[in-house]
């Protein structure tokens, strides 16, 4: 999980975590548990002020070893994309719920 944390340039949400990173024996399930492990053992910070929904993110060093097992295991052009799809996905949703406002504040 440390390892596949480590796309996340810009910090996450468990949400977002659990959609690209869970597989291959890593359940959604599973993910609250192991996030909070890795929170506790301080490789992933959380950072919860004032956000109806907590945001994690990894320190640079941590984040720099992280991409490198990434590398190594062969998985990081496979969970750039899995982000990638996500994020897309997530702008075409708001673009449409946008699109719908717009017309409905315009007619």
């Amino acid at each position: 999980m440390l390892r596949r944390l480590g796309v996340f340039a810009a910090g996450f949400t468990l949400d977002t975590a659990e959609a690209v990173c869970s597989e291959q024996g890593l359940v959604e399930a599973r993910m609250p548990d192991v996030l909070s492990s890795l929170v506790a053992k301080s490789l992933v910070v959380a950072e919860t002020t004032s956000r109806a929904q907590a945001r994690y993110r990894l320190l640079e060093t941590i984040r720099d070893y992280a991409l490198s097992k990434l590398d190594a295991a062969s998985e990081a052009a496979r969970l750039r994309d899995r982000q990638l799809n996500l994020f897309l996905a997530r702008a075409e949703v708001a673009r449409d719920a946008c699109g719908r406002l717009h017309a409905l504040l315009t007619h």
